[in-house]
């Protein structure tokens, strides 16, 4: 923080897409050494009706993650753009919470598939039946992005992506975990995806379709085994088949 001198720094995002940074050390602290709002948030019941278990809004709802090296915090937030809900990767500063690294980004993606939602042998991230809820992880020079449903309401998929760290207009991969069926989501109790020392992604799925090939659930995805330039992911299987919901 310049103005202020080297500090411990706390960050807080809230679901009415707001990013704040106080200073740790104080026990009342007077104000925000700066506060930032990513665009409004997503009224609950558009996206689950009456029967919200989220409410009332949906804006930043994962945990960031700090990249020292490059001094920001990745958010995303759920952003509401002419009536429906729209996912945006972030790059803040640190020091100013303005954004960086070519941020913030449409999140999208498609890939090949005949299961629900597909439309001529594709299906696209559809953000009205998604959450995310897994905080965000840093690892292989990149930011990996998971998504689960919105109340088990279909139709759903899990979805985890990956972009670029030093550029968010790069995304590097891609990953549906059941292409030609349906659900499966990532939730994780909004845990974020663990990475091992090979570069290795894991996260675990949850009630949906299975086959063993391309359908996993509730098993372990093994991702991006290539670092920051993979565009592909694998399957590692059986290691979570006691996880149930």
């Amino acid at each position: 923080m310049p103005e202020f001198g080297t500090n411990n720094v706390l960050f807080v995002s809230t679901m009415h897409n707001s990013v704040y940074a106080f200073d740790a050390d104080a026990n009342s602290p007077a104000g925000p050494f700066w506060h930032v709002n990513l665009g409004p948030s997503v009224p609950a019941a558009l996206l689950y009706g009456p029967d919200a278990d989220i409410y009332p809004e949906v804006g930043i709802l994962s945990t960031g993650a700090i990249d020292l090296a490059r001094g920001v915090l990745y958010v995303v937030s759920d952003v509401l753009v002419q009536g429906a809900p729209v996912f945006f990767l972030h790059a803040l500063d640190l020091t100013n919470g303005q954004e960086r690294l070519n941020g913030p980004v449409v999140i999208r993606a498609t890939v090949a598939g005949a299961g629900s939602e597909s439309l001529a042998g594709a299906i696209a991230f559809d953000p009205m039946q998604h959450l995310q809820r897994p905080a965000l992880l840093l690892a292989n020079g990149a930011v990996y992005i998971a998504f689960g449903s919105h109340g088990d309401q279909p139709p759903w998929h899990g979805w985890l992506m990956s972009y670029d760290a030093s550029d968010l207009t790069r995304q590097i991969g891609v990953f549906n975990t059941t292409p030609n069926g349906d659900a499966g989501s990532i939730w994780q109790s909004g845990r974020g995806p663990a990475a091992d020392s090979q570069g290795n992604i894991y996260v675990i799925t949850g009630n949906g379709d299975y086959d063993g090939r391309d359908q996993f659930r509730p098993e372990l995805p093994q991702a991006c085994r290539s670092g920051p330039a993979c565009g592909r992911f694998v399957y590692l299987g059986g290691l979570a088949i006691a996880v149930r919901q």
